[in-house]
């Protein structure tokens, strides 16, 4: 087993568990794993596929709402009623059932399940490409797209197979000709992720990890229609890299761009469990902070029968861990669920600290007509005193009412705006209402802004002009 908790400057923890040989038991073969330890990601791969679709969207390639068969005019599928997308693929709303073509469960049903899952499991050969689309036309959908998420493999593939069409056609003949060289020019080589890949070699095959179980794992060959889906190899360090580019999308080293990585992290459907929701990829649970206010958390799994993962970030706090294994099926999400129980408080703390740093205290204009206290609590922000040329600017938002503190909500960096909000309303008149207090000079009037210069802090009120400064004694420190 390989650990890491990631944020976007690096790992701030590596941790390391068992031998690289789990099916040998001979000394002389025998190491530790490590950081360059390559495991086979399953699941994971997809997260590369969608990656490689919002580079490729980006740089004009394609659209999320094109229709696949734009690009790979042979598809067909049944009811051809509504067009297929690359967004319905990426986020599992396309409608194709999970692992096409499927196995034959007439002679083991209702007996047993032989007959089910992904190649080889089902019986079947990993598919030529001729064979994945002819099992698409010849199996119907299995709720229209847009209904609600269907996890789908036979999706990340043809998903990857459209990236490469949409390539070529973008680019040309020079254009790569498969998912792996796409991949491998577009993302891995970028980043140096060493050990990325979707075939054994003589030089990484003495660096993977071999389970005590179904051994064959270790070096199938997927093929290029199922590469995209669970195909593909990696270790550790490359995952860790790939985090880092996650948290912090406007690095040097980043692959898309920080308004792609935003559209990218939120959910698009809401599973009516209030806990669990679906991305383009990500399968996003609620998790709590040290308040007990909700968060998200943002993952990816992958599992074959003896290799099992997690790539799981937490955007608010800025961090994420790595999880990869070998063996019989173990409780990652436990795992990954007691990692966050445990190191929560701690970033949570972090921010709170930065937080207070840069924004608590009583803020002063240097002539005396403008006052903003800006206070922490229970980790949210709250303004509770606002005055202006000897105006309560709190009362005049709430329409002469006397509110004890007003929400500060970030609307970029270190950019905020107050935020009023009926308890009773939730959220609901927040957002409504964040933009409608009037404008000056193109500033809207409930904004804040933080500059630092050196040693100096100054907070703007943009639309009056004010600048007001702190006291050094006027915010507590931890």
């Amino acid at each position: 087993m390989s650990v890491a908790v990631v944020t976007s400057d690096g790992p701030i923890y590596d941790g390391f568990w068992g031998l690289l040989r789990a099916n040998e038991t001979e000394d002389e073969n025998q190491r530790a794993v490590d950081r360059h330890t390559i495991y086979r990601l399953a699941s994971i791969s997809k997260l590369t596929t969608v990656l490689e679709t919002y580079i490729l969207r980006d740089r004009g390639a394609l659209n999320l709402d094109d229709p696949v068969k734009k690009f790979l005019p042979q598809l067909s599928y049944t009811p051809e009623d509504d067009p297929l997308t690359f967004r319905q693929l990426m986020s599992h709303m396309s409608g194709l059932g999970r692992d096409w073509p499927p196995g034959d469960s007439s002679k083991a049903w209702p007996k047993s399940l032989d007959g089910a899952g992904p190649p080889h499991y089902n019986g079947l050969p990993f598919p030529s490409h001729e064979q994945f689309f002819d099992a698409i036309a010849h199996n119907q959908l299995i709720v229209p797209p847009y209904t609600y998420p269907i996890y789908s493999n036979t999706g990340f593939s043809l998903l990857g197979l459209a990236n490469v069409a949409a390539s070529r056609a973008f680019e040309g003949g020079d254009s790569p000709q498969t998912h792996a060289e796409l991949l491998q020019r577009d993302i891995f080589d970028p980043l140096g992720l060493n050990g990325s890949s979707f075939l054994l070699t003589e030089i990484n095959q003495p660096h993977v990890a071999v389970a005590s179980m179904v051994t064959v794992e270790a070096d199938q060959d997927f093929g290029d229609a199922t590469n995209p889906a669970g195909g593909q190899y990696g270790s550790l360090s490359d995952l860790t890299k790939l985090m880092q580019t996650f948290l912090n999308p406007s690095g040097p080293k980043s692959l898309i761009s920080s308004y792609t990585m935003r559209e990218w992290v939120r959910p698009i459907h809401v599973w009516f469990d209030d806990f669990s929701e679906v991305g383009a990829l990500w399968e996003i649970y609620k998790s709590h902070d040290s308040y007990g206010r909700s968060q998200k958390i943002y993952q990816k799994f992958g599992n074959l029968a003896g290799y099992h993962s997690a790539f799981t970030m937490n955007p608010v706090n800025s961090y994420g861990i790595v999880v990869l294994t070998t063996g019989p099926t173990v409780g990652i999400i436990p795992l990954i669920n007691i990692i966050i129980e445990n190191l929560q408080p701690a970033f949570g703390l972090a921010l709170e600290n930065a937080t207070r740093d840069l924004l608590v205290g009583t803020w002063l204009s240097d002539d005396g007509q403008g006052t903003v206290t800006i206070v922490l609590e229970e980790g949210s922000l709250f303004v509770t005193q606002f005055l202006l040329n000897g105006t309560n600017v709190l009362s005049v938002m709430h329409q002469g009412k006397h509110p004890t503190k007003v929400p500060l909500w970030s609307s970029g960096e270190d950019e905020f705006k107050l935020a009023i909000s009926p308890e009773a309303d939730g959220c609901l008149f927040s957002w409504v209402g964040l933009d409608g207090f009037g404008y000056i000079d193109g500033y809207s009037v409930n904004s804040l802004r933080v500059t630092r210069t050196g040693n100096d802090t100054i907070l703007h009120l943009p639309a009056t002009g004010t600048e007001l400064k702190r006291p050094y004694q006027s915010y507590p420190s931890r």
